[in-house]
């Protein structure tokens, strides 16, 4: 294992660390590194729940310069995934500059536009079914990310009260839009 590996590793599990971008080491060491980007999403993919939390809060730290590198898992199988990854990317992009925006879009689209055909619905791990105000599909979730990155004052509560069927003709619209060059 690498020495940024164990670093990694030696962070995630020392609960002190509250405040990762208050961590000398992290700051110096780790932010902005695509390898320990990449070490955090396998992290998040495979490892303890403590941990994945833990490397999903690091990853969390990273700039919107991050954001191609952490698209990039958006292909790996699972819906549940595929949102965690959007909300993180949406989290980071709504830390950025709002005339950033649309290059963040044009950084990520190859890797999320595949989603937009995504129609699983993802089952949200909430403890109280009354903490579920909407129920999403990766398709509306990427939608609603890229809205948000092409348009910032899109918002996302008027399209997900529509019903399914209402959201599909909105997201092969914006794909037609995205297809004809209109958002390039």
């Amino acid at each position: 294992m690498s020495i940024k590996r164990n670093l990694i590793i030696k962070l995630l599990d020392d609960s002190d660390i509250v405040d990762f971008e208050e961590n000398l080491l992290f700051r110096e060491e780790l932010l902005e590194d695509p390898e320990a980007i990449k070490f955090l999403l396998e992290i998040m993919r495979t490892d303890s729940h403590q941990r994945r939390g833990r490397a999903r809060k690091m990853l969390l730290e990273f700039s919107d310069d991050s954001l191609p590198e952490i698209s990039k898992v958006l292909s790996l199988q699972g819906a549940n995934w595929r949102n965690e990854i959007v909300e993180i990317i949406s989290t980071i992009a709504s830390m950025s500059d709002q005339d950033k925006l649309p290059s963040i879009y044009q950084a990520i689209k190859l890797n999320v536009m595949p989603l937009l055909n995504d129609s699983d619905w993802i089952e949200h791990d909430f403890k109280n079914p009354v903490e579920i105000e909407y129920k999403s599909r990766v398709c509306d979730e990427a939608y609603m990310l890229c809205k948000y990155l092409l348009v910032p004052d899109f918002f996302d509560g008027d399209f997900l009260d529509l019903n399914e069927q209402y959201r599909n003709r909105e997201i092969s619209t914006f794909r037609s839009r995205i297809d004809q060059n209109l958002f390039s």
